[in-house]
Parts: structure tokens; sequence; C-alpha cells
């Protein structure tokens, strides 16, 4: 199947995605920040690309655009469950992450068979 790189800073949800990924034949590798993706991008390959949007020192907006720039045809689908509490600030990040060249979004908690259709897609496309 495909090479995922999973960006998310919270640990659970890095190993529930990782879990539905490998699930269904996919090779994962999960880091905990945009910081990390450059050195990861180089050592692992990957074929598609699943970032949080709100995460410490680099967020998942930056980690799309410097990705898009450095690869234009790579897929990358955007994560989030942030600002639902500030009144569905969720559904601007997602907005957001389309504008900057996600290829897909979802919120939080993510559906597995809504991801794996996602990740299936993008891998089409």
């Amino acid at each position: 199947m495909a090479k995922i790189l999973v960006v998310d800073d919270d640990l659970s949800t890095q190993v529930a995605l990782t879990g539905m990924l490998e699930s269904a034949g996919h090779e994962v590798l999960a880091v905990s920040d945009g910081a990390q993706v450059k050195g990861s991008m180089e050592d692992f390959a990957p074929d598609v690309l699943i970032t949080d949007i709100l995460m410490p020192d680099k967020e998942g907006l930056e980690t799309i655009q410097d990705v898009r720039a450095a690869h234009p045809a790579l897929p990358i689908i955007a994560l989030t469950g942030g600002g639902d509490a500030a009144g569905g600030y969720a559904d601007y990040l997602l907005s957001c992450a389309r504008d900057f060249g996600a290829t897909g979004a979802l919120r939080k908690p993510v559906d597995m068979a809504l991801l794996l259709a996602v990740v299936d897609t993008a891998l089409e496309a």
C-alpha cells in the first residue's frame, strides 16, 4: 500500500491514526510537530502526509505551505478538532488548510472509514 507520514502533537491521536492506517495495510511514520517533517520527508519519502493543524512549535498550516512548495504533487490531508469551543473555528481552519494546499480536510475525531476513503482518493489523484 502507501507510505503515510502522520504529524500530530497528541500521542493518542498518533496511535489511533497509525492503527487505522496500518490495519488497512499502509506503512506509517508518526511525528509530533511540523518541525520534524522536513527530515521525515527525506528519510521516509511518504506517498501521503496527514497533519494536524493546531500544534505547538510549527503548526499545520505552515507545514502544509512548506511541503506544498517542496513537493507540489504530494497529497496532504489536514485534520483538526481545535477551536470548536470557540464557535466552530474548526471549519474555518479546515477551509484555510485547503486554501494553503491540502487536498483533503477532516474533523477530529476521525472516522476510520472516512479517513481511509480520503487517503484512497488522494492516492488515486
